[in-house]
This record gives C-alpha cells, sequence and structure tokens, in this order.
C-alpha cells in the first residue's frame, strides 16, 4: 500500500495543497499557485537513469582507450616494417645526346608482286551437268623465288562493267619452285546471268611460319578405267619418308596431246594415314571437270608429315 505524500507549495511553502480535479493540477490553498504533480514511479525515473548512466561511463571510457591504444599500435607497426631512407650521396653525371639507331625497314613485298612471278600456260573452261561454270589453268612459276599458294581468280562482269561474280581457286602445290608449273580449278557453281566480260588474274603470297608444307607420296602405278566419258584412276602410293604421314591425298590431272590440263580430280587415299615404307590403294575419278579426251594422265599425292 502506497502512503500518501505530502506536498508544500513551491511559491509560498504552504502545506495546504489539493488537487484541481478538472485541470488534474495541484493548488495551494493558501497563494492559488499550481504545482505539478507527479507520482511515486516518476520521482524514481530521475535515480534510474542516473544510475544507467553512472553503469554505462565507465564502459565507454573502457572502449575508448582500446581503441586509441589498437590505432597507435596499428601506426607504431607500419612505421617499423618500413625501410628508412638511406640518402645517397649526390654523384656527378655525365650526360650525352642519345641517338637511336635507324633501322631502314624491309621492303615489303605485295601480292601483286608475288602475282606476276606466275604466268598462264594455258586455259580450259567449261559447264558441268548442273549449269555451274569452271576453268582449269596452268600456272608457272617463272621467277628465281618459290611462290606460295599460287592460285587464279575469275572475275565475271556485265556489259556496263558492273561485277556479276567473282571466284578464286587455288593449286594443291603449295609452295610452287621456280620453273615449277602446276594446275588450278575454279568453280563458279551459280553464274550469273548477263555475263558480257571475264577478267582472269592470278593469286600468290609470301610463305609464313605458320604453314606447314606437305611432303611428296610415290605413286608406285595406276591403271586407267573408263566409261562413258567417266574415267576412274586406280593404283598405289607409298610413304618413302622416316614419319608417319596423315591425310594421304592424291591428284589426277588429264592433259590433251599438247601437254596442256583438261580435266582434273582427287581424292584421299583408301589409308588416309600411312606409317614408313607402308602402301595404300586409290581410286580417282574424273569427268565432271573434264574438257576433251585426255590423251595422258599426270598424277601425284601427299600428306601431312608428323
Amino acid at each position: 500500500m502506497k502512503s500518501k505524500r505530502a506536498y508544500r507549495c513551491d511559491a509560498c511553502g504552504a502545506s495546504q495543497v489539493t488537487k484541481n480535479s478538472l485541470t488534474g493540477l495541484l493548488e495551494c490553498q493558501y497563494c492559488g499557485s499550481s504545482l505539478v504533480h507527479e507520482s511515486v514511479d516518476e520521482t524514481k525515473t530521475p535515480v534510474l537513469k542516473q544510475a544507467a548512466l553512472m553503469v554505462m561511463l565507465p564502459v565507454i571510457v573502457i572502449a575508448l582507450v582500446v581503441f586509441y591504444w589498437a590505432f597507435i599500435t596499428e601506426e607504431r607497426s607500419k612505421h617499423l616494417t618500413q625501410p628508412p631512407a638511406i640518402s645517397q650521396p649526390h654523384a656527378q653525371v655525365q650526360t650525352q645526346e642519345y641517338k637511336p639507331a635507324v633501322v631502314e625497314p624491309k621492303e615489303a613485298v605485295s601480292s601483286q608482286v608475288l602475282a606476276e612471278r606466275l604466268t598462264l600456260t594455258s586455259e580450259v573452261h567449261g559447264q558441268t551437268s548442273q549449269k555451274a561454270l569452271y576453268w582449269i589453268f596452268g600456272l608457272k612459276n617463272h621467277s628465281d623465288e618459290a611462290v606460295h599458294r599460287p592460285g587464279v581468280t575469275v572475275s565475271l562482269f556485265d556489259a556496263k562493267g558492273q561485277r556479276l561474280a567473282e571466284q578464286s581457286g587455288w593449286s594443291a602445290q603449295t609452295l610452287l619452285a621456280p620453273g615449277e608449273s602446276s594446275e588450278v580449278l575454279v568453280l563458279i557453281s551459280t553464274p550469273p546471268e548477263g555475263i558480257a566480260n571475264i577478267e582472269i588474274n592470278n593469286l600468290a603470297s609470301l610463305p609464313n611460319d605458320f604453314s606447314q608444307e606437305p611432303v611428296t607420296l610415290e605413286v608406285t602405278g595406276f591403271r586407267v578405267n573408263e566409261k562413258r566419258g567417266q574415267y576412274e584412276l586406280v593404283g598405289d602410293i607409298e610413304n618413302k619418308h622416316s614419319g608417319l604421314v596423315k591425310f594421304s591425298r592424291v591428284f589426277a590431272v588429264a592433259r590433251n596431246a599438247s601437254g596442256q590440263p583438261i580435266g582434273m580430280g582427287n581424292s584421299y587415299a583408301t589409308q588416309k594415314h600411312l606409317e614408313p615404307n607402308e602402301t595404300s590403294g586409290f581410286k580417282v575419278s574424273v569427268g565432271t571437270f573434264l574438257k576433251g579426251e585426255p590423251d595422258h594422265w599426270t598424277l601425284w599425292a601427299h600428306g601431312r608429315l608428323q
């Protein structure tokens, strides 16, 4: 049970203080001053707050001290790990004018200059049963240097000089030595209408460090079978190299009495990969790209030496 609390007027000190039921305030019956009424629980609140502050204050102070100590320790460790700067004695330095060495660049050989090393020795053209146009060219390297990737480009134009189509073909011999000859097939599978003029240009490039030249395989023998204008050349090849040769391929060229190429065909050997001294059979069909009746044939084969 709560005991009644005696209130005194703050203005005059009289103890005749009663509560006004309308305002909820205490009024002095002697001087008429109003007082704020506080319950017993409310009077304890300042004391509790003060006690809590007294408890928290030491904790805050300790936390600040620990943080400051950690900060100072870290800064000192940084300074200790850095080596002290050592002043170097000033030395006399003799300077001289720098003149960079001038290297004369090698003259680049353009594709046009390389193509000029090739000569077109022959040309035949025809049309397949599917209305495609093809050309078979004879090429010869008349220069004193080897030519890499010899080829030919065929361009088709209308009567107004508008380019209608263009197609390139390359020799199966990726490297043509000085004085050597090769053959090139160019095929335009869907020729346009209105062809009025045809332009033919040679192609060539320099060898690069990343290309591996194929090695030659020996064609030990072959025979020719003809049926209704289609030819099959059947024979054998042999790997005369000391290492494995992969992707063995056989090329057949039909020639007229003058030795000009008039037909071409190629096919992989029956056994693509050949060990040293190993042989394989082959069959090459020629007929799609053939203009006229062959007088004789030239066969050769190559592959990639491992």
